[in-house]
């Protein structure tokens, strides 16, 4: 049976709130892209990423490249801090959350995201989210 570990939710919430800061910082005004040992101070070796249930990064590396292709298509890109209040078992957290983005050509869109993720030893392992937009077009094409 597999066993885990429980974690306080204020350290939930840090290691959360940690990873989207520096996604804020990534993909803001000044948008600037990481390298990998960065990203890897917040997502572990065996990360994987689940968009509305496709599997869309399985690494750092896959990360990267996913936010190098948002910062090609966004200029604007900001996270809001969760819309209602988290709800955190063990090491897994629930959570909902809004995009603002804005495109190179000035097009706003705002993305609601219900994010599940799963924290071991102090990094997100795993990230799933399902997603619904306003906002003309695809945001994550």
């Amino acid at each position: 049976m597999l066993t885990t570990k429980s974690l306080d939710k204020s350290k939930c919430l840090q290691v959360i709130n940690d990873f989207f800061k520096e996604c804020q910082v990534w993909c803001g005004p000044a948008a600037r892209v990481p390298s990998v040992s960065e990203i890897e101070k917040h997502l572990s070796k065996n990360f994987q990423l689940y968009n509305n249930g496709h599997l869309v990064a399985r690494s750092a590396v896959n990360y990267l490249e996913r936010l190098q292709k948002f910062q090609k298509k966004y200029s604007s890109f900001k996270i809001s801090q969760p819309i209602e209040e988290p709800l955190i078992l063990d090491n897994q957290v629930a959570m909902y959350y809004q995009l603002d983005l804005t495109t190179k050509t000035n097009q706003h869109k705002t993305v609601y995201i219900m994010g599940l993720g799963t924290i071991e030893d102090n990094k997100i392992s795993k990230w799933v989210e399902v997603t619904n937009e306003k906002g003309a077009g695809n945001w994550d094409s």
